[in-house]
This record gives structure tokens, C-alpha cells and sequence, in this order.
């Protein structure tokens, strides 16, 4: 279990999460929480909490207080690499999963966590990248070595959310200079012109400015869907790599971001980054999906993965759909016979 999520069991505190300057914060901020303490908000609806937050953004003057780096590939040496960002409003998480968001949004469980303007670059001492220990190699990682590979990695080369930009009226030219952009390890949305800073450097209005926290175990993919989970309760899975693939459209990845579709991730991710966070919602999802994906053709590859071994739960489950799919060959080959002679 990783050192950012080993100790999410613990019981979160209740006093309101104050945002406050680490050892490798950058910036000498102090972000005001202006929003209601977690434990009095009633457990409500996706759409009810998102009117809420929407309401107290607007007293607040913002909805985005948190971005999250999350790694995207790894090289043949099975170090990760290529940060990208996923923004969100901590309000939510908190709501949603107090136990882990409370300590994890006030730097805790260890890691990289640091203060500082949302929209500006990767921090100087984050990692860039790093060994892909915790990783499973059947997760969401594109890797380096299967970029010219049929299957999951090659199809999920052209999602949306990784090579188109989200304006449908941009051309095919300017959609691969905006992935070149979006995909570097600098994190530049916005121009020198959108950073209001005074003279000494610092940004002049705090609300600019959030928590910035590198998710070290959870590959960019599954962290990205699960912040639209915590948002929506809806998840969408991508084939299992043992699956035969078609690769998608350049139209249908464009869809994926033009329309509210969750984006997707690998079941196998979702279950485990579930797992250890203790939401067993969420890992019923992904137990089924991958219940739904086993084959006569993929059960034994999926059976003996990695993944499979550190799951009694999944094991059992494939273990189930084997000995089944074996008594229906046994059942079925004497009737093919007979029907031969």
C-alpha cells in the first residue's frame, strides 16, 4: 500500500481545511476557506452538491481551488514520466471522501505537495518522473514500448482528452500543435498576460492561487475519471488489454470531449485505487466491468496477471467464470460430436 493512501482509514478530521504552506511551497500564501465545514452538509445528490458549490462560488469568486499532477507514461526502464494536470474544486472531494481528501488536501500521507498560482508550471521540485513501483502493468499508463502496438495503449493514443483540444471548431493542424502543448511536462494554459502579479513577483489576489498536489500511485486516466466520479457517480471503463480492440475515430475521440461521456479508464486501475481508498461503490463497479469483459479467450491471461494475485476478491471471481467456462466445453464437446457422425 502506498504511503499516500496507507493510513486513509483514519478518522479525518473536523476542523475546516485550512491550505497552509509546506516545505516546498513556493509561494507565501495563505488561501481563505470560505466554504461550510464538510460534517454539516447533508448527504445530497451529485447535482444538489454541484448547485451548492456553484452557489458558494459565487460569494467566493472561485470554483477551482486544487490541481492535481498525475503521471501518464512510462519508458522501457519502468520509470514514469509526462505529468499532466487534473483540476478540481476540494469542496467536493472532501464531501465526497473526507477521510482521504481532509488529510490528503493538508499534505499529508508524505509526498509532494505545495502552494502556489493553479495556472502556472510544473513545480521545480516535483519529479518530472520517477520509478513505476505501485504501478500495475495493466494500468492506465500509455507505455513507451506499445506505442506501435495493436490493443488498449494504441487505441487509447487517440482519446480526447490526451490528443484533442476541446473546441470542435479547431483545425486538424491546430489540434496537434494544441496536443504537443497540452501533453509537455510545463503546465502553460494560460498566457504571462492571465498572471496578475505585482512587482515582488507574487500573485496580488490569493484566490488566484491553490494546493498543488502530485498524485505519486494512480496513473493520470484513472485519477481523471475518478474526480469526474466523485463530480457525477459515473465511470466509464476501456476495454481490458487481453480483449481484441478496434481503434477508435479521430470523430469519436473528439465526441468524447465535445459531450458530458465520463472519460474512460481501466477497470483494473479503478478497482485498485478503490481499494485502497476504501469505496466500495466504486469497487463493485470495477469488480463488474471486468466480470463482464472475461472470455474463454482471455480468462487465463487474466487469471495469472499480476493484478488477479493481489486480489482475493478477483481471484475468486475468475477462478469462478474458469470453472464454469471448462464444465461448458465438457458439456457442449460430446453434443459437437454427435452432431459430426
Amino acid at each position: 500500500m502506498s504511503s499516500e493512501t496507507k493510513t486513509y482509514r483514519k478518522k479525518a478530521q473536523k476542523k475546516p481545511l485550512k491550505r497552509r504552506n509546506t516545505s516546498q511551497s513556493a509561494f507565501a500564501l495563505e488561501i481563505p476557506d470560505t466554504h461550510p465545514i464538510v460534517a454539516s452538509v447533508p448527504k445530497l445528490k451529485p447535482q444538489d452538491l454541484m448547485k451548492l458549490v456553484c452557489k458558494l462560488s459565487l460569494t467566493s469568486g472561485n470554483f477551482i481551488d486544487i490541481k492535481f499532477y498525475a503521471y501518464s507514461r512510462r519508458n522501457a526502464t519502468g520509470n514514469v514520466y509526462k505529468p499532466k494536470a487534473i483540476y478540481a474544486n476540494s469542496y467536493i472531494l472532501r464531501v465526497k471522501s473526507p477521510n482521504y481528501f481532509e488529510p490528503l488536501l493538508q499534505g499529508g500521507y508524505g509526498g509532494y505537495c505545495a502552494t502556489g498560482p493553479l495556472h502556472g508550471d510544473f513545480p521545480a521540485t516535483f519529479p518530472v518522473e520517477c520509478d513505476g513501483e505501485g504501478y500495475d502493468s495493466d494500468s492506465d499508463l500509455e507505455d513507451d514500448d506499445e506505442d506501435n502496438a495493436p490493443g488498449e495503449r494504441k487505441a487509447k493514443a487517440t482519446h480526447a482528452s490526451e490528443r484533442a483540444p476541446a473546441d470542435p471548431s479547431t483545425s486538424y493542424e491546430e489540434k496537434g500543435k494544441e496536443a504537443e502543448r497540452l501533453e509537455g511536462p510545463n503546465d502553460k494554459e494560460l498566457s504571462a498576460g492571465d498572471k496578475e502579479e505585482d512587482d515582488d513577483g507574487d500573485f496580488s489576489d490569493p484566490r488566484s492561487a491553490g494546493t498543488i498536489r502530485l498524485i505519486r500511485n494512480f496513473a493520470y486516466p484513472t485519477w481523471n475519471a475518478f474526480m469526474y466520479y466523485l463530480y457525477t457517480e459515473e465511470v466509464t471503463f476501456a476495454p481490458l488489454r487481453s480483449q481484441t480492440q478496434t481503434l477508435k475515430s479521430s470523430d469519436a475521440a473528439q465526441n468524447e470531449v465535445t459531450t458530458p461521456v465520463a472519460p474512460q479508464c481501466s477497470p483494473k486501475s479503478m478497482y485498485s485505487l478503490a481499494h485502497e481508498l476504501g469505496l466500495d461503490d466504486l469497487m463493485k463497479l470495477a469488480k463488474n466491468d471486468i466480470q463482464t469483459k472475461l472470455c474463454p479467450d482471455n480468462i487465463l491471461t487474466e487469471l495469472f496477471s499480476s493484478f488477479t494475485s493481489k486480489y482475493d476478491d478477483i481471484r475468486d471471481m475468475e477462478i469462478e467464470y474458469a470453472c464454469q467456462a471448462a464444465k461448458d466445453v465438457v458439456t457442449k464437446e460430446p453434443v459437437a460430436r454427435a452432431s459430426q457422425a
